[in-house]
């Protein structure tokens, strides 16, 4: 199997913490100029490019291009060489299936193992029978950060968004990332939003909502011996129509270790388990984390909360590259393990006691922070309402409107603007230009 990377795995995962490719002699990287589903400059092509490269490569995209990729139903397939294609951020390019009878990405091992990295993009209207967004079959480790999934729809039985069959060589990793509106519909359907079968899996400040199968696993499905690990994350609102396990079903041997983590206000048309569904796997385990609806599992440990509303606010742009369940007053605050990730799904840091999910409460100047900026260089823009903004690394220029805004900037050279409310600004480490 392809080691061209060393994984980061167990505690203390952090903003960026991704396995990277090494770039070889010969690599290079390959820039998708234009949004065209095929032909020079095109992602396709970019794909097929370093498919043919036996060295590792980087597929990057121009500068300011942001829009659709409609791929009308056909494929984008990653199948014999190590490659990383990192997008412009979820906000901004969206690759689509056109709802055409298609998926979006495939990787499978068809001359051998490989690596492969995705980030920073949107994988929607994929439509197909395993798998809609993105299949991974084989002998492939995978890792996805920073990415938006929705959309997808499998009348198959496994995985409207996501699809593991790792063979018990593969691996996934999804990090930082919203799992969001998948559907499986066939009347066996395993996993509204994420199938892991047979290899390894790990989910980390990531958010799996609003996801439903009409049979079991409305948000993950986890079986076959799979290895699971699902760390700071929040599992919410999913729907396992006829069956069971609403927010999560591990089955067939599947060891499963949870930790700081929510799952709650799922829903499930069996007679029972509308959160959870574990009596089918081989182990499972759970440390500082919050679950609304334990039923008949035994989740023993004082460290977790059983039972209970974590009083999650709907999903949206709270800041940062994906989409979260803020919430205000929940008794899911400070409840998470020492050794969560140091910052949250935005890339917000979490400091103190962590927080139970995949959202960190985080202030600035006493107002909740909704505006997160990256380690680059960054243009923040408050709203007509109450905005916190957080600019983190890099050069950064935050900018207040109406409302009692809190601006803190980062270690760079920042300039943050107050607008016509009582606005209260930080520029924090660096020579920073404070207009009040």
């Amino acid at each position: 199997m392809s080691k061209g990377r060393t994984a980061i795995t167990g505690a203390g995962i952090g903003m960026g913490a991704l396995l990277v490719i090494p770039v070889a002699a010969g690599a290079e990287d390959i820039k998708v100029t234009n949004l065209n589903e095929d032909g020079p400059g095109s992602l396709r092509a970019a794909v097929e490019a370093a498919n043919a490269d036996p060295d590792a490569d980087r597929v990057l995209f121009k500068s300011k291009l942001s829009g659709t990729i409609d791929l009308d139903g056909n494929d984008i397939d990653f199948n014999s060489a190590d490659i990383e294609v990192v997008g412009p951020g979820a906000r901004k390019v969206t690759v689509s299936g056109g709802n055409a009878g298609g998926g979006v990405f495939s990787l499978f091992d068809y001359t051998g193992a490989f690596d492969a990295a995705i980030s920073g993009l949107t994988i929607a209207d994929g439509e197909r029978s395993e798998g809609a967004g993105i299949r991974i079959v084989g002998d492939v480790d995978v890792e996805l950060s920073r990415l938006t999934v929705t959309r997808n729809h499998t009348d198959g039985n496994q995985a409207g968004a996501v699809h593991l069959q790792g063979d018990g060589l593969g691996s996934l990793q999804i990090e930082r990332s919203t799992i969001s509106g998948n559907e499986s519909t066939h009347t066996d359907a395993y996993g509204g939003g994420i199938y892991a079968g047979d290899g390894g899996f790990t989910l980390v400040n990531s958010t799996v909502s609003g996801n439903y199968s009409a049979d079991d696993g409305g948000g993950l499905y986890i079986t076959n011996n799979a290895n699971a690990e699902i760390r700071s994350s929040t599992i919410t609102r999913n729907r396992a129509e006829q069956e069971d396990g609403g927010g999560l079903y591990a089955a067939d041997g599947a060891d499963v270790v949870v930790r700081g983590t929510i799952i709650a206000g799922n829903t499930a048309g069996g007679d029972d388990t509308t959160d959870l569904r574990l009596d089918n796997a081989d182990s499972y385990s759970f440390s500082f984390s919050l679950v609304g609806d334990p039923d008949n599992h035994t989740i023993s440990g004082s460290t977790n909360i059983l039972g209970v509303d974590p009083k999650l606010k709907p999903l949206k742009n709270n800041g940062g590259p994906t989409n979260t369940h803020a919430f205000k007053k929940s008794p899911a605050k400070n409840k998470g393990p020492s050794d969560a990730p140091n910052s949250d799904q935005r890339g917000a840091p979490r400091k103190g006691k962590a927080d139970i999910g995949a959202y960190e409460l985080t202030k600035c100047e006493g107002v909740i922070v909704n505006r997160v900026g990256t380690a680059g260089k960054d243009k923040l823009k408050g709203t007509k309402k109450k905005d916190g903004m957080l600019g983190l690394g890099g050069n950064d220029k935050l900018s207040g409107k109406k409302g009692k805004d809190g601006l803190c900037g980062g270690s760079g050279k920042d300039k943050l603007k107050g607008g016509p409310g009582k606005d209260k600004l930080n520029g924090g480490p660096g020579k920073d230009k404070e207009v009040q």
